[in-house]
């Protein structure tokens, strides 16, 4: 399918230095300026550029010489600077952004974790629960279900069923109340799972399980290289190690001893739409009587808040990540 002109034209400033792409726009007047920064944001937005670059975008790629890796609006709001002065290149960026949230006010909250969605409905109606639900791609809304409580949970599919058509003004609305919460959000309220890190971070958590499965002095041998040319990173990859999925995996005896120092209710709170395989794996590492005061917590559980279930999660993978550091800790079936 043959690329449209304006996102041509668009791929091939993004191909550019800043520099240079000022100089093509300079004299351009401001409304083709304002259409290409719409066409910027909107494919910087959807993540397809690169699979639409075109064979004359890269064979010109190539000639030019300090070629820009920043993101597309990065590049975009350098070259508008150079062209037309701060004060007129924040207009047409606001400009861009504004037209591009007019295209599809859900962009933002369709890259934003099942956790993090969680967190900004915790206190919305399951009506708009419903209207994110029926936005957002298949595998996310699967997950941002079960993080919901079980009676939003009922309510939100429920209106997913029954209702009708939303305008796009009530769409727009509810958009702009939710990038908001999700902007307020701090990046640990976001989850700790696989499926739930970034690019980097993924690959970090695959230098993680490899580390955590050698011997400690090996182990923390490694690291210590790692931190002698950064500390920060070193430690990023140590929290990296034990992730909440990882209960599921973890050996019987350092889980049982871990269990045994949280209370009924947290507990509850802790396993809160948590993945079956990990509600069976703390339950059969409980005594019958701690299994039965579960149920009961669980019972009388109404509606916590996503932050209560991730503080109470952090507090046991807290413990398990020191057992760790301490050579304590063991997995089963999965490193």
């Amino acid at each position: 399918m043959a690329v449209p002109g304006k996102r041509k034209a668009a791929l091939l400033l993004m191909s550019l230095d800043s520099a240079t792409a000022a100089e093509l726009l300079r004299g351009a007047p401001p409304e083709a300026v304002r259409d290409l920064a719409a066409e910027v944001a909107q494919i910087d937005a959807d993540g397809r550029g690169a699979a639409d670059l075109s064979e004359i975008a890269r064979e010109f790629r190539e000639i030019v010489s300090g070629q820009a890796k920043t993101g597309g609006l990065a590049l975009l709001g350098q070259l508008l600077q150079q062209t037309m002065g701060d004060e007129r290149a924040r207009e047409v960026l606001d400009d861009a952004q504004e037209q591009l949230f007019r295209r599809d006010p859900f962009q933002d909250i369709r890259r934003a974790t099942p956790h993090a969605l969680a967190g900004a409905l915790a206190d919305e109606s399951p009506h708009i629960a419903a209207l994110v639900l029926a936005e957002l791609p298949e595998a996310t809304s699967t997950k941002l279900l079960g993080l919901l409580p079980p009676p939003a949970r009922t309510e939100a599919i429920r209106g997913l069923v029954g209702g009708g058509e939303v305008s796009p003004d009530a769409r727009a609305r509810v958009a702009k109340v939710l990038i908001g919460k999700l902007a307020a959000l701090s990046p640990e309220q976001e989850g700790a799972a696989t499926d739930e890190l970034d690019p980097r971070q993924r690959k970090l958590r695959k230098v993680a399980v490899l580390l955590r499965q050698q011997e400690p002095e090996v182990r923390d041998d490694l690291l210590q290289g790692v931190a002698s040319e950064n500390t920060a990173l070193a430690d990023e990859i140590r929290s990296l190690m034990v992730l909440w999925e990882d209960v599921a995996i973890v050996a019987d005896r350092p889980l049982q001893e871990v269990l045994r120092g949280i209370n009924s209710r947290k507990l509850a709170l802790a396993l809160t739409g948590a993945d079956p395989a990990i509600m069976d794996k703390v339950r059969r590492n409980v005594s019958e009587r701690a299994a039965g005061m579960l149920d009961e917590e669980t019972q009388l559980l109404s509606s916590p808040k996503p932050a209560e279930v991730r503080d109470v999660r952090e507090e046991i993978l807290l413990d398990l990540r020191e057992r760790n550091e301490r050579g304590e800790l063991a997995f089963v079936g999965g490193g």
